[in-house]
């Protein structure tokens, strides 16, 4: 079949000739791939209010040989608490940001695409830094990689504190190995965020050193996974430590 229909969220777009826009979308049905939104850049073309950045649309689509056509959009969901915040809308770029380093060409991801939904939507409460670690995490367990915040990676013990190497995946006691140290209340905080549901991530009750050291935990398994770091997280951190 040449069309097909698909939800998916705008991921990010480049601009090609003069008035075209080459669009990574992130969809439920077929996962992440690019299309030509052609004409979009133009003043008066019915497209261009619906293909903006986080939006996530109806489309109906044209199977080109090498690059599919946006034939139609329709946004069903703009999140404008997202873009009348700007702090809001930076954590919004980096879970895109996040999502587009780490899933492969035409994967369907129908858990990653229900927790980005969920994620744009809770960026409307202020705890927006647990939600960023929350986010992280279960992207990770949903790339086939589940830490384990209670057992030494290398003995089995049970951790009252441990450390996070970048050389020895997972978190190691203190008679296996070194690396970030990380608190019995982070590993608890960290354990508590893998394994919450979206209704109870804001239960959990963070410090600032506390947040601290999860961002780094995170951010260090990210890196692990990903091999390479995210310029929009490096953004989202140093704001996080200004406020």
């Amino acid at each position: 079949m040449k069309y097909y229909p698909v939800k998916a969220f705008v991921m990010k777009g480049m601009k090609y000739g003069e008035s075209h826009m080459i669009l990574t979308l992130f969809s439920l049905e077929e996962g992440k791939f690019s299309a030509i939104a052609k004409g979009v850049r133009k003043v008066k073309s019915p497209l261009r209010g619906h293909l903006q950045l986080g939006n996530c649309c109806d489309f109906l689509l044209y199977r080109g040989r090498n690059l599919d056509t946006v034939n139609q959009a329709v946004a069903k969901e703009s999140y404008p608490h997202i873009r009348e915040n700007p702090a809001a809308y930076l954590y919004a770029s980096y879970f895109l940001e996040l999502i587009d380093a780490s899933l492969p060409e035409r994967a369907p991801q129908p858990r990653i695409f229900a927790l980005l939904h969920s994620a744009f939507t809770l960026l409307a409460r202020e705890e927006k830094a647990l939600l960023a670690r929350y986010f992280e995490l279960q992207l990770l367990r949903e790339s086939g990689y589940q830490p384990d915040f209670k057992h030494c990676a290398m003995c089995g013990k049970d951790l009252q504190g441990g450390f996070l190497s970048t050389f020895q995946e997972g978190i190691l006691c203190g008679a296996c190995g070194g690396g970030l140290s990380l608190s019995p209340q982070t590993l608890y905080g960290l354990h508590f965020l893998l394994h919450a549901g979206e209704k109870t991530i804001f239960r959990l009750k963070v410090d600032a050193p506390q947040m601290r050291e999860m961002e780094d935990a995170t951010g260090r398994l990210l890196q692990f996974h990903l091999e390479k770091k995210l310029k929009s997280r490096e953004m989202l951190l140093a704001m996080e430590r200004k406020t």
